[in-house]
Order: C-alpha cells, then structure tokens, then sequence
C-alpha cells in the first residue's frame, strides 16, 4: 500500500476522486515522482467522468488511474456531499506550479501537441523540456524513458489523453500527469 497524505477517496458517478488540500495532492505527487514507477494521475470533472462512464475505454483508463484529482467546483462541492469535508477544487495551474517549483526542472517534461495549455506551459518554464508527439520517430515511451524524466506533464484532448495514458501505463517509467488541452470546460 502506498502512502498518501490525507487524501480520501468518494465514489462519484462510479469512479474513486480523491479529496484534499492543494498542498495534500502536491505531496502525494512528489511522492509518486521520487518512485520514478509508472503512474497516471487525471484531473478530472463532471463531464470528463459521464463521458467516460459511456466509453469503455476511457472508463477503463478513468479506473486505471492511479490519481483523480477533483477539477471542477461543481466536483469538490458532490464530494464535500458525501462528507468528504476537505474537498476542494484542485487547479491545474496552481499544482502545477507548486510541483515545477519542488523539483529539478530536468526531472520533468511537457508532452502533447501544440495546444493552449502546452504553449502556456513552454512559455512560463522555457527550460523545460518539451517533447510532441510524432509518429515517424521512435516511440514516445522510449524517448520519454530516455530522457529520464520521472514527471510527464501530458497536454492532450482529454479523451485522447486518457486513451493515451492509459496505453502508456507501464511502459513509460514516470509519474504522469494529465493536465488537458486548455479548452475543455472545467465548470
């Protein structure tokens, strides 16, 4: 079992969202990067969740998930009726931020394509490694594992990032968090 800090765990439409402080999620991630293992952590919403729960294959990435942190008001609110008394809506942003700011910007890369949230990210953290996907060179777990990054920030459309993730769970040897495209509706 492993060790995370006081995050809990509520059903919602099916799927386990865990609920905490932004600081709780933040330490439980640093946690699962020094591990330098495979993990998939989602942000995720109301709609992401019914979405998924009519796709197979994004529910069973949505069930796979190591992590899902709670995106949306409308979420943390559902948990905090089910007396999970700490839910909050976690920010990607903030997260984010809290993350790059703890740990070795080499440890760490941006994955995806050129979306509004990747080059948001390249923008604000230039001297991070960003690495988008192409089909003619090697495989992206390879180059990923090559590098030797223990964070993957994924910038994907969310179905897409989900299949994708789910796909490279156990193949790509860093903790990998799924921040979406930057135009999804995080209500």
């Amino acid at each position: 079992m492993e060790w995370r800090y006081f995050l809990l765990k509520k059903r919602i439409e099916g799927f386990s969202v865990s609920s905490g402080a932004l600081q709780d999620f933040s330490r439980s991630l640093r946690t699962l990067v020094e591990k330098k293992k495979s993990y998939c952590v989602y942000f995720v919403n109301i709609k992401l969740l019914c979405k998924a729960a009519e796709h197979e294959d994004s529910s069973a990435a949505l069930h796979n998930a190591d992590m899902l942190i709670p995106g949306s008001r409308w979420l943390a609110w559902r948990l905090r009726q089910g007396q999970v008394a700490n839910a909050l809506k976690i920010s990607r942003e903030h997260l984010t931020d809290i993350l790059l700011e703890a740990l070795p910007w080499n440890m760490v890369c941006f994955y995806g394509e050129d979306n509004r949230q990747l080059r948001a990210l390249t923008e604000r953290y230039p001297e991070i490694t960003a690495i988008r996907p192409n089909a003619k060179s090697l495989s992206a777990d390879t180059i990923l594992n090559a590098g030797g990054f223990s964070l993957v920030l994924v910038c994907l459309p969310d179905t897409e990032q989900l299949r994708w993730m789910n796909a490279m769970k156990g193949k790509v040897k860093a903790c990998m968090l799924g921040l979406g495209d930057g135009n999804s509706q995080w209500f």
